[in-house]
């Protein structure tokens, strides 16, 4: 299946016509007034089917109860729910159907965390952070551009994601391939710990249980470890 980023581009670029849809994307995502100061970014990681999204709730109540309204929230799995071809291929073939608008999705989210950072907006960017690459370029341009960087993770056993992510697709049609979900949870392990050192703050948590629980954290630069045994095992899933 030809993915929509290839349908709608070429050598890179965009249609005329898709760049308007992403910019309406971006457009309803933008919060709150640029050149914000301090500015600061959250970043969400974890592996697929982790449970990040309880997690990024109470991070943006916290933050309102702080007084930090204005945060732009790029999820490129919210994304795609805004591009028209993932809606009906959805209904098509909602296995292949996360997989057909990737691409595109990833575009979108790249897009408008480059315009945040551009134009000095505070945002939440919930990912897997299983490439560490991508990261280590992210941080350096956050870093360059002033930002505090707060990193929360969020981690479960892999059996147990695989089979939340099973019940996720009864419910809501939205299909995680077996494969795509053990690479990411091996992924954002790599991530974490050759990056660990680079975050101004981090919150771990093991999600495995009724709700999240703190496993490790650095908070102002004191750095501690709350349950080592859990710590091992999501290092353990990126020794691989």
């Amino acid at each position: 299946m030809t993915s929509t980023k290839e349908e709608y581009s070429k050598n890179g670029l965009y249609t005329p016509e898709r760049e308007m849809l992403h910019n309406k994307i971006m457009e309803k995502l933008i919060v709150g007034p640029s050149e914000q100061n301090p500015v600061i970014t959250l970043m969400l990681g974890g592996g697929s089917a982790s449970g990040k999204s309880s997690v990024r709730k109470k991070i943006v109540s916290d933050m309102q109860i702080l007084g930090i309204n204005h945060i732009t929230i790029i999820d490129a799995d919210d994304i795609k729910e805004d591009i028209p071809d993932y809606k009906v291929i959805k209904n098509l073939d909602p296995e292949d159907a996360a997989r057909y608008v990737h691409d595109e999705s990833s575009d979108i989210s790249e897009k408008l965390i480059n315009r945040c950072i551009q134009e000095k907006r505070s945002f939440l960017y919930d990912g897997t952070m299983k490439n560490l690459s991508k990261y280590s370029q992210l941080l350096e341009r956050l870093k360059a551009a002033g930002y505090t960087t707060n990193v929360f993770v969020i981690d479960v056993p892999i059996e147990i994601a695989i089979k939340r992510a099973e019940d996720r697709f009864i419910i809501s049609g939205r299909k995680v391939p077996r494969d795509v979900i053990i690479e990411s949870h091996i992924g954002v392990s790599q991530t974490f710990f050759k990056l660990r050192e680079e975050f101004d703050q981090y919150v771990l948590y093991d999600n495995s249980g009724t709700k999240p629980e703190i496993i490790a954290k650095k908070i102002k630069g004191d750095e501690s470890i709350l349950d080592l045994h859990k710590v091992k095992e999501f290092r353990q899933k990126g020794l691989v």
